[in-house]
């Protein structure tokens, strides 16, 4: 049934339109501070805040792209809580589960004294995360 509505003295009818549910998913979401600490890099409260902010802002748009095209769904972070930690060599971050913890992942970037995982470079992460095995996220263990 269509939704009525009045624009300028004129009665308009709206279809109601459905919205795909891609927007990120509600995480628990920590930074794992001695990560930062034990490799000598800045870890004060300001700049914790900055990674935490500016690493789920992209990881949001990465989200809602690849959602958008079908490779991620909801189900991909549904029910995760998720741990920001630095990690030195980790060039591009990658997520992995945290050990003793299947429902917690951990997401790895050299953070360094530089900014947070990109757009680009959190949508390799999560389409990694949600196909292991195809590409350039295949590991060969041999």
């Amino acid at each position: 049934m269509p939704f009525m509505t009045i624009l300028a003295g004129v009665m308009l009818a709206v279809e109601p339109v459905a919205v795909p549910a891609c927007t990120l998913p509600p995480l628990s979401v920590d930074v794992d501070l001695e990560s930062f600490v034990a490799s000598g890099r800045d870890a004060s409260p300001e700049r914790i805040a900055a990674i935490r902010m500016g690493t789920m802002a992209n990881l949001g748009r990465a989200f809602y792209l690849l959602c958008t095209d079908g490779k991620v769904t909801q189900a991909t972070l549904a029910g995760r809580a998720l741990t920001i930690r630095n990690g030195e060599g980790a060039a591009d971050p990658r997520f992995y589960v945290a050990e003793g913890a299947p429902k917690r992942l951990v997401l790895q970037f050299a953070f360094g004294d530089g900014p947070p995982p990109s757009t680009a470079q959190a949508s390799h992460a999560l389409l990694c995360l949600a196909h292991p095995h195809e590409g350039a996220c295949a590991v060969d263990d041999a």
